[in-house]
């Protein structure tokens, strides 16, 4: 008989994802949907780990680029200039203004597994590689992508 304790079992492992996966200028949300994919884990399970508290607002922008994110990043061998790139340089908080406050996508980006920064910009409308619409909403049920 297997018995769990309240809260479940901690379960530390090392995350895989080869580096070359990672595209430039992806964003942090791209490298979450990655990781957790590849990892059978949850989006929190992997915000966790890059620092990204369960607790924290949802937010492609956090204020920082989180120590963790760094680590992991450094862990898996991805240069710490790629992580602070997916995080908007590691300063977002003047880049707020520019940006959309929920998730847009390109669906042809999205088909080759990868989410740019330049979606989340305002001043956008379409993909500048694909010259797609960006789309914030499901085209099923009208809700706002979920970050």
């Amino acid at each position: 008989m297997l018995v769990i304790p309240p809260g479940g079992i901690n379960v530390v492992a090392s995350l895989r994802l080869s580096p070359q996966l990672f595209v430039p200028y992806e964003t942090a949300w791209a490298w979450s949907a990655k990781l957790a994919a590849a990892n059978a884990l949850s989006a929190f399970e992997v915000a966790g780990l890059m620092g990204i508290p369960a607790t924290h607002p949802p937010s492609l922008l956090p204020p920082r680029t989180p120590r963790a994110a760094l680590t992991l990043g450094r862990n898996m061998g991805v240069p710490t200039w790629q992580v602070k790139q997916a995080f908007l340089g590691g300063d977002p908080q003047s880049l707020h203004p520019l940006m959309s406050e929920f998730l847009r996508r390109c669906p042809a980006c999205v088909r080759l597994g990868y989410h740019l920064i330049l979606h989340q910009m305002r001043v956008l409308d379409t993909c500048p590689l694909h010259h797609v619409p960006l789309r914030e909403h499901c085209a099923r049920c009208a809700a706002h992508f979920g970050i």
